[in-house]
């Protein structure tokens, strides 16, 4: 059955505290550029084989199965934003899946929470999975990794200034997400806030 994340959480990782708090130690330690993040619910059994379920060829339908869920859980995240985005993938791994499960959720939860989705970013150089790393590789694997698609005056218009919801699947220690938010505020971008399906969680809750 699956279980919801709940309160108390941190108010800016998402991740579940033992009560209240400002800030957890993991973010005390290393801030992130995102402003907030927030799941369905943790990453675990049923949510992480939909994860994986999410990537495969046929992925895309069950992309819009599981956005009303994801948007009810994380309806708060949505209420500033002018656009959502998503995290990108390289073009080969792209083009073998067929898509980009992070772009399908947020094509999906663009149709019911009434904010449209803007391709804004691209990967810059190759990096390696973040699922094959050690929690502390992640953050220089994907460092400075992330920029706007282009330079047109038409998207740095639609970028600077506005405030975005970052969508992507899972959220583990948050370096890609943090990376993409660091990249979207460079160019312009006013709040993020990232929104996942799933978010790892540590065994001993951060307070």
């Amino acid at each position: 059955m699956l279980e919801r994340l709940e309160e108390p959480l941190c108010p800016i990782c998402g991740h579940p505290t033992v009560e209240p708090v400002e800030c957890c130690a993991a973010c005390r330690r290393h801030r992130p550029s995102f402003d907030s993040a927030r799941a369905l619910g943790a990453y675990d059994f049923p949510l992480r084989d939909t994860v994986v379920a999410l990537k495969r060829r046929d992925g895309r339908c069950l992309a819009a199965q599981v956005a009303p869920l994801i948007a009810a859980a994380t309806s708060t995240s949505f209420r500033p934003a002018a656009w959502l985005t998503y995290v990108p993938m390289a073009g080969k791994p792209e083009a073998k899946r067929g898509h980009n499960q992070a772009r399908e959720l947020s094509l999906a939860l663009s149709e019911i929470v009434g904010i449209p989705t803007l391709g804004t970013l691209r990967l810059t150089r190759y990096v390696k999975d973040q699922g094959q790393l050690r929690p502390a590789e992640r953050a220089s694997n994907v460092a400075a990794a992330f920029a706007p698609r282009n330079r047109s005056r038409r998207l740095a218009g639609l970028i600077d200034g506005r405030d975005f919801v970052l969508v992507d699947d899972v959220l583990t220690t948050g370096a890609t997400a943090s990376a993409c938010a660091a990249a979207l505020k460079e160019a312009g971008a006013g709040r993020v806030d990232v929104v996942t399906l799933a978010r790892a969680i540590h065994t001993q809750k951060p307070s």
